[in-house]
């Protein structure tokens, strides 16, 4: 491999680290799921960041097995008070786990110590588990129900902020777009088939450019993306800064 390549590889291998794919417990299609009394959505998936993870290396990704993911632990901690914590003024939530549950390989990130908020044409990373990426591993019908799983793989891109859309785009096109909140960013996967459903949650990084004596892939936290418009081609962040905002407000202070 070249220096450039693993690089590129050692980037990957740290934002892994960060990143996790989240599935809701709705199992139905159609309908009203009987456990959780939501709208039954075969698509209920999304990707967590900072607080929770799991290190993926490149020889795990390619050594996982059909009962990996048929099988994948629960997490039981009946001494940990679990909680979810949703943001009442911005499209965020947060879970609590007990810092075990994140398994070997995990690096916490600590978003309070080192964030950035991305000015037009800084390059941000992202990484997550889109829906575009999953892979139907097994089926099978249990009395007039057919369970169907699937694996979420992960996948990532760079993309440069865009500049703020002009007061008529904003009417009609990004509605949800706060200047003092958001930023935008390209999708170009679009042109190739690749929706970013599923990217919902992920992580925007920016490179750090602190001098080191020794390189390694460090980042700066840069954002949560929620919303997507024009098909998918443009992705919606939430600023780090207002991130941070909402962690302060449900833990308070670092």
């Amino acid at each position: 491999m070249s220096i450039q390549s693993e690089a590129t590889e050692a980037a990957r291998l740290r934002l892994y680290a960060h990143t996790v794919g989240v599935v809701n417990g709705v199992r139905n299609s159609v309908g009203t799921d009987p456990v959780i009394g939501l709208p039954g959505n075969e698509e209920g998936t999304g990707t967590g960041v900072a607080e929770f993870g799991a290190n993926i290396t490149s020889s795990r990704r390619r050594n996982t097995s059909q009962r990996d993911i048929l099988e994948a632990p629960a997490l039981t901690y009946p001494n940990f008070n679990y909680r979810i914590y949703r943001c009442g003024w911005e499209d965020l939530a947060l879970v609590t786990v007990p810092p075990e549950a994140a398994g070997p390989g995990c690096e916490f990130f600590r978003i309070g110590a080192d964030w950035i908020d991305p000015t037009q044409g800084e390059t941000v990373n992202i990484l997550g588990f889109p829906i575009s990426n999953s892979v139907l591993v097994d089926t099978k019908q249990v009395g007039a129900v057919i369970h169907r799983a699937i694996a979420l793989t992960p996948d990532d891109f760079s993309a440069e902020v865009l500049p703020s859309p002009i007061e008529e785009q904003r009417k009609y096109t990004f509605t949800s777009f706060n200047d003092e909140r958001h930023y935008l960013i390209p999708h170009m996967g679009v042109t190739k088939g690749k929706h970013p459903r599923g990217f919902s949650g992920a992580a925007a990084w920016v490179e750090s450019n602190e001098g080191q004596i020794v390189w390694t892939a460090r980042f700066k936290f840069a954002g949560i993306c929620t919303c997507r418009y024009k098909s998918g081609a443009i992705e919606q962040v939430v600023k780090a800064s207002v991130v941070k905002q909402f962690l302060e407000e449900a833990l308070g202070p670092e």
